[in-house]
């Protein structure tokens, strides 16, 4: 190695040279002549666009790669494409393709014929066999001999010359249409075994099982995990020699080959992942050289690819809310434990958290004190810090779908969850999955290229495609939660251009040219500039460029703050936790120019993924991915509730938060309902107010100090019986101390994730 880097600094030493010679440019130059004799004939040919966009021939000579890779000796191979489906119907197509030809030869092979016809003759003289073995048996039991005799009996082997046959099986894949190596450890018997296995515990496609027997295999995550590890020992071991693949495995998994094939395009496919999956070829110990192979790719693509920087590092983890919150509950759950401190003093130290960013150390320290604020007024934790419960819990378990968690606190706040859950269950689920839809996972169709009428008139699938609007309630719920996030980081705006107006300097550059606008030295004794000069507005945090137009320190929505705020101010609109409505009569910018894709919720409804990409226009390899977002972010809500209840139930005994919203400071702070909503309690709650809360705590007091279980489970012997437990075989049972309500926001939530869940793994499975 310290030679090959010696060899070439001073290659590059002496390239260098030439490239500054006054001739290089010219043909007969030595850097030209170089180049010229390196260069392949292929590269700068003319290609065919309809070859590369053929999806026959890009299968058929896929296979014919293959061959000849395995025939240089150059398996094991990575096929990268950035697809899931794509990644299936490669593989499909190969294993096609083999059995395909492999029937031809079989057709017309005269040593296949020989191969069955011997086996035929084989299994003819079976019953022969079998009596020849009887009298051989009969023989040696009356015969006397030694030990060692009896034993060279037992040992010995059919010398016929038909003997050869008693391993030959005609239906399995023949050698020459197979990538598998069979110099390893691993058998045939083997493979039968773990395929059996596979089919009996998992939901596996049936052509990625015939796959394994001609060694070719697929990965990405979608797959049953089962298969994957088995795909995964199987590749390191060098059985299978062929696997297709999504991204999966250029990170984190050590699956090196011989040669790594990009199959196609995609948008994917970039510096950076092109270094990371071109990083597979080539095995430390096995291969001096890997191979690094396009395959259906322009030449100007490959050439893009390969020859560009990697892109600049920078960060992605701006200082939002429920970060805030998260950083303050880690203090303030673990007393103030000093490696606590420690751990947010230094993070909060750096002088830009976000690399790349313009935000300072300042500015972060300002945007977590006004985020804190923020929660204060959301009750989501009180003046000292401690988190206040039932809302830190919704808050902080959906911290990555912010700012959504945020808005579905506040519905749950304002008891709107509560009430469309008192429904009856069909309507309920429905409601609450049309919320779910609005808040969460959000993808956007475009007004302009989609026809809503034309649609309406047209359509033969049984998607909605457009979202439905909420009712009036939730909508006044939300634009109530957007304005208190608004006021909040308003003031953030004008009290750090304040503060800091010294250091961010006059706001003087244009917006888009960067040209400074210099003050001019014009008298103002004029009527006219006096005029303006008192009827001006006076703006602090504004941009100058636009205050210019009559606006000040006033905002009308979110998006103009993050738009329009003075230069030196940090303010993104995806760090503030507002969540645009996308009402009709909108007027802000981006709502008005787009719908809200209703594909959760028509999934929700039919549990299809054809309509949804046809109707939808989602792509399919996004489907899976899209869904698995949104099931967990179900399964965080529900959580959420559970531990909420749990929280409830051993409040008293354990000295923790209730959820009466007292905090374990016990400072005082506005307080917050028993019941999650704000409405008065029904008449099965029985009792409001302080009545209610003493009634609460003689029915702690007097509960075991053990949690009653929320579901109770079949037993593990019927689990094992029926091949796995659906969730339907789960009983909800609901605990004491938990009022109807409450139970009842559970009971809607928990029975619309198992639904959804349903139909998702039908999907993906």
């Amino acid at each position: 190695q310290a030679d090959v880097i010696r060899y070439e600094e001073k290659l590059k030493e002496v390239l260098t040279q030439w490239l500054q010679e006054q001739d290089a440019h010219e043909p007969s130059s030595k850097i030209r002549r170089v180049v010229q004799a390196l260069t392949d004939d292929e590269v700068g040919a003319e290609e065919s666009e309809q070859a590369l966009e053929n999806k026959e021939a890009f299968s058929g000579n896929l296979v014919n790669l293959l061959a000849d890779l395995n025939a240089n000796g150059d398996l094991p191979a990575l096929l990268f494409h950035f697809d899931r489906y794509s990644v299936e119907e490669i593989a499909r197509s190969i294993l096609e393709r083999l059995k395909k030809d492999e029937q031809e030869w079989r057709k017309h092979s005269p040593e296949w014929e020989k191969k069955v016809k011997g086996w035929r003759d084989w299994h003819a003289g079976a019953k022969g066999r079998e009596k020849a073995a009887q009298r051989a048996e009969l023989k040696k039991d009356k015969a006397e001999g030694d030990k060692m005799e009896r034993l060279q009996n037992a040992a010995a082997v059919d010398t016929s010359p038909l003997a050869i046959y008693a391993n030959f099986d005609p239906d399995a894949p023949s050698e020459e249409f197979s990538f598998i190596n069979w110099g390893t450890r691993y058998s045939a018997n083997e493979l039968d075994e773990d395929i059996k296995h596979l089919e009996r515990y998992s939901t596996t496609p049936r052509f990625l099982l015939e796959g394994l027997r001609r060694g070719i295999a697929v990965h990405h995550s979608g797959l049953p995990k089962g298969y994957r590890v088995l795909v995964e020992s199987l590749f390191r071991i060098g059985f299978c020699r062929v696997v297709v693949s999504t991204e999966d495995l250029a990170l984190g998994v050590n699956m090196p080959a011989k040669a790594s094939v990009f199959c196609g395009d995609s948008p994917a496919l970039n510096a950076l992942m092109y270094r990371q999956c071109a990083g597979r070829a080539g095995r430390r110990g096995f291969d001096l050289l890997g191979k690094v192979i396009f395959y259906g790719i322009p030449n100007e693509r490959v050439k893009q690819v390969v020859l560009s920087r990697l892109p600049a590092l920078r960060g992605n983890y701006p200082l939002t809310p429920t970060l805030s919150l998260r950083l303050v509950s880690l203090l303030v759950d673990s007393g103030h434990a000093p490696s606590a401190r420690d751990a947010v003093s230094d993070l909060l130290k750096i002088d830009k958290l976000t690399v790349g960013s313009d935000i300072t150390r300042d500015q972060t320290l300002y945007n977590l004190r006004f985020s804190v604020e923020y929660l204060i007024r959301a009750q989501v934790m009180d003046s000292n810090g401690a988190p206040l419960h039932p809302w830190f819990n919704l808050a902080s378990f959906l911290y990555n779908n912010e700012p959504a968690n945020l808005a579905l606190l506040a519905l749950f706040r304002e008891g709107y969850i509560h009430k469309i859950c008192n429904d009856n269950l069909i309507d309920a689920k429905r409601n609450l999955m049309q919320v779910l839809s609005f808040l969460f996972c959000r993808q956007y169709i475009s007004r302009a290229n989609f026809d809503k009428e034309a649609f309406a008139v047209n359509n033969r699938t049984p998607s909605k495609v457009i979202l439905p609007d909420l009712e009036p309630a939730a909508y006044e719920i939300i634009r109530r939660h957007n304005e208190d996030v608004l006021n909040v980081f308003t003031e953030l705006a004008v009290m750090y251009a304040i503060q800091h107006g010294d250091e961010l300097g006059p706001d003087n550059e244009l917006p888009l040219s960067g040209h400074a606008v210099e003050a001019t030295l014009t008298p103002f004794n004029s009527t006219f500039l006096q005029s303006l000069k008192k009827t001006r507005l006076s703006s602090r945090s504004r941009s100058p460029f636009v205050a210019m137009s009559g606006h000040g320190d006033v905002y009308r929505n979110v998006d103009e703050l993050s738009r329009t705020v003075r230069r030196g101010v940090q303010l993104t609109k995806h760090v503030l936790p507002a969540i645009e409505l996308f009402k009709a009569e909108t007027t802000n910018v981006g709502e008005g120019q787009r719908y809200i894709n209703a594909y959760l919720w028509d999934f929700y409804m039919h549990g299809q993924d054809k309509p949804i990409v046809e109707a939808n226009g989602i792509q399919k390899s996004q489907i899976w991915y899209l869904l698995y977002d949104f099931s967990m972010a179900i399964d965080a809500m529900i959580t959420a509730i559970k531990d909420l209840m749990h929280k409830g139930q051993r409040g008293i005994d354990d000295d923790m938060t209730s959820v009466a919203g007292e905090s374990v400071a016990g400072a005082s702070t506005a307080a917050v309902q028993e019941d999650w909503a704000a409405e008065p309690l029904d008449a099965e709650d029985k009792l409001g107010g302080a009545a209610g809360l003493e009634a609460r705590a003689a029915v702690l007091n007097s509960t075991s100090a053990s949690n009653v279980p929320l579901e109770k489970e079949r037993s593990d012997e019927a689990e094992a019986l029926s091949g796995g437990g659906a969730a339907s075989d789960v009983e909800l049972i609901k605990p004491e101390h938990v009022s109807a309500r409450d139970w009842r926001v559970y009971e809607v939530f928990w029975h619309l994730q198992k639904d959804f869940n349903e139909k998702f793994k039908a999907m993906w499975a």
